[in-house]
């Protein structure tokens, strides 16, 4: 089984803590992680995939991870769905 480099963005350390553990012993074990875009974006690496929670998405972030990621693969988790934001998303390339 291949793995793939994954990069997890997620604000709060107990979730981003929880999936990595979660995703630990898959190919999809997180390699790198980040607080905030900013600082994911600030310091690029090589990723087939990019995690990011919901709550740290603002308007125009996913579009600069695009631009940041863009060989990479995109998940967005989110606690609820709606139109709108289903429809950003897959905007900016989630």
């Amino acid at each position: 089984m291949t793995s793939s480099r994954t990069v997890l963005i997620e604000p709060s350390c107990l979730f981003r803590q929880g999936l990595k553990h979660l995703l630990a012993d898959t190919r999809f074990a997180v390699e790198v992680e980040f607080s905030t875009i900013e600082q994911a974006v600030g310091d690029t690496v090589a990723s087939g995939l990019v995690i990011i929670g919901k709550a740290s998405t603002a308007p125009g972030d996913l579009q600069q991870l695009r631009e940041a990621y863009s060989e990479a693969r995109i998940v967005v988790l989110a606690s609820d769905l709606t139109v709108d934001a289903l429809r950003d998303a897959m905007n900016a390339g989630a």
